[in-house]
């Protein structure tokens, strides 16, 4: 985007717009060992998933024992 803008004749700082070196073009960061494990990644992977789909079953229980509950009530005034 800064070098069509300077081409365009907007004075800005002449400088790269990426930077050399390090991981993927950036500037290079210092990883442990331990986070380039892909057995570790998938297993903390997996145990958040099952995490998630807990919850989500957990509220989908009291969604529904509320809504049974309702019912319940309506059927009896009924």
């Amino acid at each position: 985007m800064s070098e069509t803008l300077r081409l365009s004749g907007v004075p800005l700082k002449a400088k790269p717009d990426v930077l050399p070196g390090g991981i993927g073009g950036g500037i290079g960061t210092d990883l442990k060992s331990g986070e380039l494990d892909p057995v570790a990644g998938m297993s903390h992977f997996l145990s958040e998933m099952r995490r998630l789909l807990l919850l989500n079953g957990a509220v989908l229980a009291v969604i529904v024992f509320g809504l049974a509950g309702i019912a319940f009530m309506i059927r009896r005034k009924v």
